[in-house]
Order: structure tokens, then sequence, then C-alpha cells
């Protein structure tokens, strides 16, 4: 099978945790299937048999028009149907609805797939959908998963840290102030490269970490878990909402995870081939509502209005009733 997978960047040009995990579920798949690796912003409307959206904030409109009529997937690492990529500055985590973007887009896939229980309720939540799976987990390297197990029994030579990075989304400065409140002593750790990242964090008894927007999942506070470290958080973590994050640490939660991301990949090659997936969830009970509108020489107009009414959000859980006015 012919398959394509878009994405704004892949790691030759990104090291992030999106790109970490697609990159893994890429090289799974290709073992199996032809897969095709292709930047948003290169986008070129050709036939294959399956479309693998990841990141996709630099794909035109046009394009998402296209792929409306194809056979693809959503693998959503954030918060895109919302123009901020972030619902944790809203009440219950909705956002109004001038701030819901992409709406349709995400509606029309085969399948949503969210990273965490959390994630997955956000995006239920805010768009009404009924197409939407939870891996329940993130994807890491064989390589990236026995340098966290040789590190796990590390003996922790020091209580406290943070993490000292630029990106005002992690935090640093809400973690700092923290400690500087309950007078906790703590080491700074500079985000470096993965394996003297994991060795400073192997040696640390506790994370503390107060990520500015909802994470999906959290890379780095399930590998400080792995680590056998405890983590001192807020409420923005996703991987806190999977029922199994408390059961498991150390080399219990490594193979715990090798285990959970084999699992879920034997379950996405399912989605390719047509058949169902345990990870899709149940779409919420919603009351049906009654739209009620009345018309008067409408004739003109109808087509536009009704375009305009099935696009609502929640349009099919709604039943339309025309009233004609006594229209000549």
């Amino acid at each position: 099978m012919k398959i394509k997978y878009i994405s704004d960047f892949f790691m030759r040009e990104v090291k992030g945790g999106a790109e970490l995990a697609d990159d893994i579920l890429i090289n799974k798949l290709s073992k199996t299937h032809q897969i095709t690796r292709q930047k948003c912003k290169d986008f070129s409307e050709e036939n294959y048999d399956f479309w693998i959206v990841s990141n996709f904030v630099f794909l035109r409109q046009k394009h998402k028009d296209f792929l409306k009529n194809k056979n693809y997937v959503i693998i959503e690492h954030d918060h895109k149907f919302v123009k901020s990529r972030d619902v944790s500055c809203y009440e219950n985590k909705i956002a109004p609805a001038d701030q819901i973007v992409n709406c349709n887009f995400y509606r029309k896939a085969k399948l949503v797939f969210c990273q965490s229980q959390g994630h997955a309720d956000n995006l239920i939540n805010n768009l009404i959908l009924d197409n939407v799976a939870n891996f329940g987990c993130s994807f890491w390297s064989e390589k990236h998963l026995n340098i966290l197990e040789d590190l796990c029994d590390t003996p922790k030579t020091f209580g406290n840290a943070t993490i000292n990075s630029s990106n005002k989304i992690k935090g640093t400065f809400q973690a700092n102030r923290f400690c500087i409140k309950n007078k906790i002593k703590v080491k700074s750790i500079e985000p470096k490269g993965f394996n003297e990242l994991m060795f400073e964090l192997s040696q640390t008894k506790n994370l503390i970490f107060f990520p500015q927007v909802y994470e999906s999942f959290c890379r780095l506070v399930l590998e400080a878990r792995m680590l056998n470290c405890s983590v001192i958080s807020n409420k923005n973590l996703g991987c806190t909402t999977e029922e199994w994050f408390s059961k498991y640490k150390g080399k219990e939660l490594i193979n715990f995870v090798r285990n959970k991301q084999e699992f879920n990949i034997q379950e996405f090659l399912k989605v390719i081939e047509g058949k169902d997936t345990v990870l899709k969830l149940e779409g919420k009970k919603y009351p049906k509502i009654s739209l009620i509108t009345s018309m008067f020489k409408g004739e003109k107009y109808i087509e536009k209005f009704m375009n305009n009414i099935i696009s609502q959000t929640v349009f099919k859980y709604c039943e339309l009733l025309i009233i004609d006015a006594a229209s000549p």
C-alpha cells in the first residue's frame, strides 16, 4: 500500500517530541508499507492509497479540501483546532466558537489519533466528534528506551531540579517561583541532548515542572517517571489522565511503554487496512437540537443558508425545521 505521511517538519529539520514520535511510527510502518514523507509546504495533489496527516499548520486550505475526499487520518500532537493551539486558558478547556478552526478537516478524517485521554477529551468536547482514537502514550525508539533503562537505577545525588528552558510555555519561571515560595533548594538542568539531559535527570529525586499550556502527553514527565523520579507539576499534563500513569515507575514503566507502543502500532495498521480498532473512543451522547427558521421569498438564498447550517459544529446532532411564511 502506498502511504503519504504529511507534516510541517520531520526529524531532519526539527527534533521535537512530535517529530520523534512521527519518525518512530514511520520507521515501523515502512516495514510493511511504502511510506513517502512530504512537508506541508511542499504538498502535491497525488494519488495515494492512504494519507497520514501529522502537524499541519503550514497546510493550505485548498490542500485540506483535497484531502477531505481521500482516505486519511490525523495524528494530533497538540490542539490545532484552536487558533492559539492551547485550551488551558479557557474554562473547562472549552474554547469560544470564534476560536475554533479546522473543524471540518477533523470531522472528515477517518480517525483522529490523540496522545492521551485528556487530550482526546479536549478534542471531543470542543468539536463534538465521534471519530477520535487514543494512543494513550507517545512513542520512543528502542535506543532511547535502552538509555532510560540503563539509567533508571542511578543513585539520587540531589533532591530537586527544574528545567532551564528559554521557552516560556515550559514554565521555568513558574517552577522557580514555586521553589522560592516553598523554600525548596533546587538545581537547574540545562535542556541539552537526550543522553546528557536524561543522565542529569536520573540523579534527581523530584522534577519540578509547570508547563503553561496543556501538554497533550508530556514525554519529559514520563521520562522522569521511567528514571524513578517523582514529579511536582500542575494540571496541564495529558499523561496523568491515563489510568496506568500512577501504577508504573522505573523499569516496570519502561516495559509497559514498550508493550503499549507495539500494541498501538498493530492497532494503527488495522486502521490502514480498513479494519476497526479498539483505540477508537465512543462519541459522547448529546441531546437533539431543533433549529427553527421561517422563510419568506427565500428561494434565492436557501442554498447558501443550507450550506452555512450544515457546516456548523453540532449540525449532525440537529434537525432543521423550515417554516414557510406564506411565500407567494
